[in-house]
């Protein structure tokens, strides 16, 4: 075994970027890619996964901020909500501090960036993102 940088073996490394990998893989599976355009149909999925957040969804698009800080959001939920934000008009503040996203909610949220041209002001911090996230994003 070969010393990477600060005395993490490469072989560590390795095996966890392929556990990376596989929650990854998970994430993708739990949502469903048939409801990418379908803002009802994600909708339902937010309300299946999350009760609470579908049911201020609505009222918080109305104000125009999503506050979504510490709201235990993980990587699945948090493709839904980019998926829903594709298509949004209205929202202007996403609030997505102090949740657990990973790269594949980095990678979705930067895919609706490129859509979104309402958003103004985005706070991601406090999260688990990674070098993936980072470069999407």
């Amino acid at each position: 075994l070969e010393t990477g940088h600060h005395g993490h073996t490469r072989k560590r490394r390795a095996q966890a970027n392929k556990a990376d990998e596989s929650a990854a893989a998970g994430v993708r599976a739990r949502v469903e890619p048939s409801t990418e355009k379908a803002p009802g149909s994600l909708l339902l999925q937010l309300k299946a996964m999350r009760p609470d957040l579908a049911a201020k969804w609505e009222e918080m698009k109305a104000e125009g901020e999503l506050s979504l800080q510490g709201k235990k959001i993980d990587d699945a939920t948090c493709i839904i909500v980019a998926k829903l934000l594709a298509s949004d008009t209205t929202s202007r503040t996403l609030l997505l501090g102090y949740n657990s996203l990973g790269d594949e909610a980095g990678k979705a949220l930067a895919d609706t960036l490129k859509s979104n041209k309402t958003l103004q002001y985005i706070h991601l911090g406090v999260n688990k993102f990674g070098d993936e996230a980072g470069k999407a994003l």
